[in-house]
This record gives C-alpha cells, structure tokens and sequence, in this order.
C-alpha cells in the first residue's frame, strides 16, 4: 500500500535554478536537501533530523568540468543575480 506522500514540489525562476544546481553540483549535494535546509533556516525552523536524509546519487565523484573564465563567470552570476533580485520576498 503506497505511504503518505510527505513531499510537495515548488517553482523556481530559471536563473534561480541554475544557481541552485551548480552550487549543489560543487558540493554534491541534492538540490532538495539544500532548498529545504535554506528554507528551514529562513523561518526559524528546526534543521531536519540526518537519519531521514537519503544521500545524493546524483553526482558523480569526479565530474569532468570545464571552467569558465573569471571574466565570463562574473557576468554570468551578475545576469542570473539581476533576474532575481525581485523574484522572490519574505
């Protein structure tokens, strides 16, 4: 018999989730565990329990990533920074 489904799904601008997934990517970690432990951190919650957490099988050990000139970097993350600047308020 199927369990209570205890998890909910929730929109992001683009640029948002591009930030979200290299930084995740960077220190491999799961995008969900990140959101909410962010998120929990925003409204004064209690940090979720690490036994409930399922490790991220997402990432690969040793991911061939082709870096990006500072230059080219800085702008990238100045544009995404500017499509969300006012997407989202508390």
């Amino acid at each position: 018999m199927p369990t209570k489904q205890t998890r909910r799904s929730l929109s992001v601008s683009g640029a948002l989730y591009d930030r979200l997934k290299e930084h995740c990517e960077e220190s491999s970690t799961s995008m969900s565990a990140t959101a909410e432990e962010v998120l929990r951190e925003h409204f004064g919650m209690e940090p979720r329990d690490p036994k409930l957490a399922r490790p991220s099988t997402t990432f690969k050990k040793d991911p061939k990533v082709t870096p990006i000139e500072p230059h080219r970097r800085r702008k990238l993350i100045e544009r995404a920074m500017e499509r969300t600047a006012n997407v989202y308020t508390f």
